[in-house]
């Protein structure tokens, strides 16, 4: 999990999404986020599972959906 925090740092300066492949990062970050609320802005996306909705937010600038959200 350390070596995925410059993901959530990153996603703090700027948009607060992270887009990775890496689900036990995920996971990790998930369950960190029900008792660390610094993290709870940053939203984590899989790009190839969740392709159409990436995409619509890259492309159209789409709201950022809801089930991206760590907490």
């Amino acid at each position: 999990m350390l070596k995925d925090v410059h993901l959530i740092e990153a996603a703090l300066e700027t948009s607060a999404v992270v887009l990775s492949l890496d689900g036990s990062a995920e996971q990790l970050f998930r369950r960190l986020a029900e008792t660390c609320a610094i993290v709870c802005p940053v939203q984590w996306a899989h790009p190839v599972t969740d392709h159409e909705r990436v995409h619509g937010w890259l492309m159209a600038h789409n709201p950022k959906p809801a089930a991206w959200a760590l907490c």
